[in-house]
């Protein structure tokens, strides 16, 4: 799944400052939106549907998406780490034996 914003950036041929001037915020926080370590504010969303057009409910629905699907990943990838830990562990603990 491909970040709302950075989707959009895309279909308008825009930069990352471009971007961040519409936001009204950092190039660095705008980046930090693309990467999912952050995610806009509602007043934020309402400055890219208004300047683009879009529809707000459903830029807000898409983001809503957005969201869960990167907590999904990093809970799927935590646990994996998890996983690979213990795996780890009982190597070395054989290894001694």
């Amino acid at each position: 799944m491909e970040n709302p914003l950075k989707r959009i950036r895309r279909e308008y041929n825009l930069t990352r400052v471009e971007m961040a001037a519409i936001f009204d915020t950092t190039p660095a926080s705008y980046y930090m939106y693309e990467r999912g370590e952050a995610f806009p504010s509602r007043k934020k969303l309402k400055l890219l549907s208004d300047f683009f057009g879009i529809d707000y409910e459903k830029l807000v629905e898409e983001f809503s998406e957005w969201k869960r699907y990167l907590t999904q990943k990093r809970r799927e990838e935590a646990l994996e780490k998890v996983k690979a830990k213990k795996l780890l562990e009982e190597v070395n603990h054989a290894r001694k034996s």
